[in-house]
């Protein structure tokens, strides 16, 4: 089994690094504040929707959930809202999406890696 250690510090900067070096700049550029605008607000009200959510249905009784609190939901809201440009960029290379769509997830991504 592969330490965590040996991915963030050895395997994950070249992939980072590599992806981000090959990434067309003027048009990252061009669609900065639609970037940030995605990776605040959007982050933020994944996190909090998804959160929410969670907890409603945690407190349905007929799951037998209760127990479980609104900040392990969010904590959990908080993992799936940084995973989701990841699945997205997946489906936009499956469809060879435009440029224009793909450039704004893509630097969400590169924001929200480690």
């Amino acid at each position: 089994m592969m330490d965590s250690d040996i991915f963030f510090l050895y395997l994950l900067p070249p992939i980072v690094l590599d992806t981000s070096y090959f990434m067309p700049s003027c048009p990252f550029f061009e669609n900065i504040g639609t970037i940030l605008l995605h990776l605040v607000v959007g982050t933020i009200w994944n996190v909090f929707g998804i959160g929410f959510s969670l907890y409603g249905i945690c407190q349905v009784k007929a799951f037998r959930l209760q127990d479980v609190s609104l900040l392990h939901n969010l904590l959990l809201s908080s993992l799936m809202a940084a995973l989701d440009p990841i699945a997205m960029l997946a489906v936009f290379e499956e469809i060879h999406i435009n440029e224009k769509l793909h450039i704004p997830v893509f630097g969400e991504l590169l924001s929200t890696m480690p």
